[in-house]
C-alpha cells in the first residue's frame, strides 16, 4: 500500500481512533527546498499518531472529525522556526497550519537532515501546543525519528 492509498483509507476509516492528521511540504519559492527523504514525513506522522494524537480522541478537532494539516514551507528570510498561518476551511473540515523553517540554519549545519528534523518538531511542538496538546513524549519521538534517519 503506497502513502497516497494509506491516506485515502486513513480518511475514509469511520471508526477512526485517532485525531485525523497529515503532514505535507511544499515550497513557495523554487529555489529554496529541501531534498530530504519524503520517508522522514511518513515516519513523523506515523510515530505523532500512535504516540501522541492517538490519545486526543476529547479534544475539540477530534470530536468534530477535523482533519488537522501541518504544512512546512522556507526561505531566507526566515530566522527561525515561525508558525505564521492558520486557515480553516469548513467546507473540507479541516484546519492547517503553515510552519516556515529557517533554510540559512538547515543547510549551513554540519548536519542538514537533522537540523531539518529538529526544526520540524520545532514547528509542531508550536502547533500542539496552540491546541493544547500535551507534548510530553514529542522529544522523545523526535530522538527516536533521528537515531532512525542518521
Amino acid at each position: 500500500m503506497n502513502y497516497i492509498q494509506r491516506e485515502v483509507k486513513d480518511r475514509s476509516n469511520e471508526n477512526i481512533t485517532y485525531m485525523k492528521f497529515t503532514l505535507s511540504v511544499f515550497y513557495t519559492n523554487p529555489k529554496y527546498h529541501f531534498d530530504f527523504s519524503y520517508k522522514i514525513f511518513l515516519s513523523i506522522r506515523s510515530e505523532l499518531r500512535n504516540r501522541i494524537l492517538r490519545h486526543v480522541n476529547k479534544h475539540n478537532i477530534a470530536e468534530k472529525g477535523l482533519l488537522l494539516d501541518i504544512q512546512f514551507d522556507t526561505n531566507r528570510k526566515i530566522k527561525r522556526t515561525t508558525l505564521k498561518k492558520i486557515v480553516l476551511d469548513k467546507r473540507n473540515k479541516a484546519i492547517s497550519y503553515v510552519v516556515y523553517l529557517p533554510y540559512d540554519d538547515i543547510v549551513n549545519s554540519k548536519t542538514p537532515q537533522k537540523a531539518f528534523i529538529n526544526e520540524i518538531f520545532k514547528g509542531i511542538e508550536q502547533v500542539l501546543l496552540k491546541l493544547n496538546i500535551n507534548i510530553e513524549k514529542l522529544d522523545l519521538i523526535r530522538k527516536d525519528i533521528i537515531k532512525q534517519y542518521k
